[in-house]
């Protein structure tokens, strides 16, 4: 799991809310958000997509096929209500959705509303956020997808020529004392982390090695 993927399965949902109408928006659709807070009455937001419209719901909770059917009741509610015709109803989650498990529900949702379902699911978001939405992951993510990856190259190479003198080498290192050590192994900051800790607020050691018998 990498940061990006990492950032998306921990998200809140109000967050999550925030992320999906920026990204619907992204993808052409015309927003128009609920500007509620907490229980949203029936929908998140009203969009447009060319000639349809339609209500945008979004959620982080695992059982997503139960909170899709939830938020379609809680539509149609809404429609009825408002004395409104919708034909499009969009479901926006983090969560893994498989191919046939979209259509079996866009089928239920079809015959039981006479909407078409558009469901936005983790590895469409991933994929759209890789290659053409890069900004939404660092302004909602905290996830710089566009920084300088030239260095990559350079670190694996001297990971390799670490490993090799490692592995080449007999007994112990000239300048380790022999008896208990302690490693220290260093992680790259913000591998799996949303929040950044900056280099000058890690604190020095202050023994690198000491003897311990």
């Amino acid at each position: 799991m990498d940061e990006l993927e990492f950032a998306l399965e921990n998200i809140g949902g109000h967050a999550f809310e925030d992320f999906a109408m920026a990204f619907l928006r992204e993808q052409g659709y015309s927003v128009h958000e609920s500007g509620e807070s907490g229980p949203d009455g029936g929908w998140d937001a009203q969009i447009e997509l060319g000639s349809r419209n339609g209500i945008a719901h979004a959620s982080v909770q695992e059982t997503w096929r139960r909170k899709l059917r939830n938020d379609a009741e809680k539509v149609a509610t809404l429609e009825e209500d408002r004395g409104e015709d919708y034909d499009l109803f969009v479901f926006v989650t983090n969560q893994d959705v498989g191919g046939s498990q979209e259509l079996d529900m866009e089928e239920e949702i079809r015959e039981e509303y006479g909407w078409t379902l558009n469901i936005h699911h983790r590895k469409e978001i991933l994929g759209e956020l890789r290659q053409n939405s890069q900004g939404l992951a660092e302004d909602f993510l905290d996830v710089d997808l566009q920084k300088d990856r030239g260095h990559v190259e350079e670190i694996e190479e001297l990971c390799s020529d670490r490993l090799d003198k490692i592995q080449a080498r007999e007994g112990y290192a000239s300048d380790l004392i022999e008896g208990p050590a302690v490693v220290l192994h260093i992680i790259p900051n913000g591998v799996l982390l949303k929040s950044k800790t900056s280099p000058e607020s890690i604190p020095d050691p202050s023994v690198l090695f000491e003897d311990l018998t």
